[in-house]
């Protein structure tokens, strides 16, 4: 018997539904506010141009889509000329939202900013009088938390599309898919691609998707692409449309998809520990709007209220700075000496390029650096660093945004350690009884439990990287070599590590100063070993200070005198619990299973609210990131950590060499509380 051919099943498709759009990274081609602003000034009028230049004798040749979050943004700052033309465009269906504002890192956000994302499809369906989108798309990022689904059902929406980056591995599911978490349920379109091909029967969704922000394609292109579609598919009515048309098209025939019941995490979400204070400051915050939310009257109606939950919906869009390609594309100073001394010079000339070897070196000057800088050699620390401070820009608009009383309670909540340590007897001994808890004081500075916690709390690691282990991790979770291997090493490796005299594998516990006693409270006080600290880029002095309660332990740690490190590293902050049945973690409000995740997904590191078993509630108030099962970072296959090996806050990474801060130096401050259950 013959295998069914991909042409013949084309031939058998009666209509195509073609998406055009483009991928919106707020950043990563160029500064945030920049990239904005070209929508506003460039992209979306020429979007707007070009459909009324083909949708012409009753054709729909191009239907421009996007999140809606530009439609909200661009309203709120083009020109009056400008709104009225994207109005008309609007309701003449040519320019189109789906349900979702933009791709996010889905589970560094609470509930409520996640609706709030949600809103503003409804807000702009309210105000045009459309009808409810049902459908909604995330582009690049690879995956997200199952635990998004009762939000989506709530909205709406019933088709949700996910276009993964082409380098990144996949989850292995269908491509077309009942994803089900309980009682809620979508259809999921999971595609290789930002807009891989999807044929169902006889209909097609295919998707003409420009690059990085690089904005709409011009008639001739569009004609070009709809002129190709109509010989690949002989026959079949070639027609651009909304995703909500492909949608209902599917959803006449879903009782035929595949179920699929699992968490899918995010294999990404390792970036949202990048900068510790941003990340930390924006979980203060939005614990502060729950609160407000539920006692402050009508804090919602305030419109400045809703622009603070703007700006902290842009923390969470996946883009957290300038793509290192074309901004920092410096593959020789890696050992931290050099890497000081380039950053002070900052010239990143060609040779630091040409130390990534020749094919990356020759992409970046003949593609990444033409279509972006207009072939310049714009290479600078500063620039980057000035990228990383846009984003944490964010954070300082949203706080001025808030009324008076409530802009007080966020300025109190700084996460800016103060290096100021806190009072106690000074002791000798390394055992104690405080509040019922039996304690031991360990060589490294955690503490042993015994009696109600049972568990070994405040296990303090700085880890470094060899060459060897990132370039593993490369090839073990990227794909496609063959055609993205000139972006996506550099991407998502370090070329040009392997040349480093100190990058090595090896992890460095401190070393107790002083333990101290204050009532309640226990305080200890670490030093690093040398060599971690002067070679590499663990701090130089911690402090842990635990208050002990009945059946609760809020600890407090601070990080002092950290350099600034390109080597590849992280500083975990753990807990091993001696029983943890029934272990969930939480992620926008929702109980998720971590020991139920689709292959492909992310089995070992999650972005939560807080950790529960029967026998304890754990939070890392200012460190959503957790390794369960051990200190996972750069190990990415598909085997679950042992629980025996403890949950570990990851307090800080630069395993990203682009779009994300790769290197910190300065002070940090976390707080942790652990709850005992009866």
């Amino acid at each position: 018997m013959e295998p069914i051919r991909r042409n013949d099943i084309m031939h058998d498709v009666k209509k195509v539904y073609v998406i055009h759009k483009t991928h919106l990274d707020i950043g990563f081609t160029g500064f945030a506010q920049d990239v904005l602003d070209r929508y506003v000034k460039e992209f979306i009028p020429q979007a707007i141009e070009t459909a009324y230049r083909c949708n012409t004798d009753g054709k729909r040749v191009f239907v421009w889509t996007v999140g809606s979050y530009l439609i909200h943004y661009f309203l709120e700052h083009a020109d009056e000329a400008g709104v009225q033309r994207l109005e008309q465009a609007i309701r003449d269906g040519y320019i189109v939202w789906h349900a979702l504002p933009c791709t996010t890192d889905t589970e560094a956000m609470s509930r409520p900013l996640f609706r709030y994302g949600l809103s503003l499809g409804r807000r702009l369906e309210k105000w045009f009088g459309k009808a409810p989108c049902i459908a909604a798309k995330m582009t690049d990022v690879p995956c997200h938390t199952v635990a998004m689904l009762p939000d989506l059902c709530e909205y709406g929406v019933q088709y949700l599309h996910i276009g993964i980056n082409e380098a990144s591995r996949p989850v292995e599911i269908p491509e077309l898919c009942i994803w089900k978490f309980g009682p809620y349920e979508v259809i999921l379109n999971y595609a290789g691609a930002y807009g891989k091909a999807c044929i169902f029967g006889d209909i097609a969704l295919e998707f003409a998707h420009t690059a990085d922000n690089m904005g709409p394609p011009t008639p001739e292109v569009v004609e070009a692409e709809m002129q190709r579609l109509a010989e690949q598919y002989p026959g079949a009515e070639i027609a651009s449309s909304s995703l909500d048309d492909f949608a209902r098209a599917v959803a006449e025939r879903r009782d035929e998809l595949p179920v699929v019941e699992a968490e899918f995490g995010d294999t990404w979400i390792h970036g949202i520990g990048s900068d510790p204070w941003k990340t930390a400051m924006l979980c203060e915050l939005l614990r502060l709007e729950e609160t407000w939310r539920g006692t402050v009257p009508d804090v919602e109606a305030d419109p400045n209220y809703q622009k603070f939950l703007e700006q902290l919906l842009l923390v969470c869009e996946h883009t957290y700075g300038m793509d290192g390609k074309k901004y920092l594309y410096d593959y020789q100073n890696w050992d931290k000496a050099e890497f000081a001394r380039a950053r002070r010079e900052d010239r990143i000339g060609e040779s630091a390029l040409r130390a990534a070897g020749a094919q990356i070196s020759n992409h970046i000057m003949t593609q990444e650096l033409p279509n972006y800088t207009n072939g310049e050699f714009l290479g600078s620390y500063r620039t980057s660093e000035c990228s990383w401070e846009e984003q944490r820009g964010y954070i300082h608009k949203a706080v001025s945004l808030l009324p008076p009383a409530l802009r007080e309670q966020a300025e109190q909540v700084s996460r800016i350690p103060t290096g100021r340590t806190v009072s106690g007897t000074p002791c000798k001994e390394c055992t104690f009884e405080i509040a019922g808890h039996r304690i031991t004081v360990l060589p490294d500075g955690s503490l042993r439990l015994s009696e109600k916690a049972d568990m070994v709390a405040g296990v303090f690691r700085y880890v470094s990287y060899s060459a060897q282990t990132v370039e593993r991790c490369y090839l073990s979770y990227n794909r496609n070599f063959g055609t993205t291997r000139q972006w996506s090493e550099p991407d998502f490796a370090k070329p040009g590590l392997q040349y480093a005299k100190t990058a090595r594998d090896f992890e460095s516990a401190m070393k107790i100063q002083a333990v101290r006693r204050r009532s309640d409270k226990l305080i200890i006080d670490l030093e690093a070993e040398r060599t971690a600290a002067e070679v590499y880029g663990c701090p130089r002095q911690a402090q842990i200070q635990y208050t002990f309660g009945k059946d609760r332990i809020e600890i407090h740690l601070e990080w002092f005198h950290k350099d600034a490190n390109r080597l590849p590293e992280a500083l975990f902050f753990g807990f091993v619990p001696k029983n943890s049945e029934r272990l969930r973690i939480y992620k926008l409000g929702q109980p998720i299973d971590p020991y139920i995740v689709a292959a492909g997904g992310n089995r070992k590191l999650h972005a939560c609210q807080r950790i529960e078993s029967d026998r304890y509630i754990l939070q890392g108030l200012h460190s959503p990131l957790i390794s369960i099962g051990g200190r996972h970072l750069y190990d990415t296959d598909d085997q679950y950590g042992e629980l025996s090996n403890g949950l570990h806050f990851l307090l800080y990474n630069n395993r990203w060499n682009t779009n994300c801060p790769v290197y910190y130096g300065q002070n940090a401050a976390f707080d942790f509380i652990v709850t005992l259950r009866e």
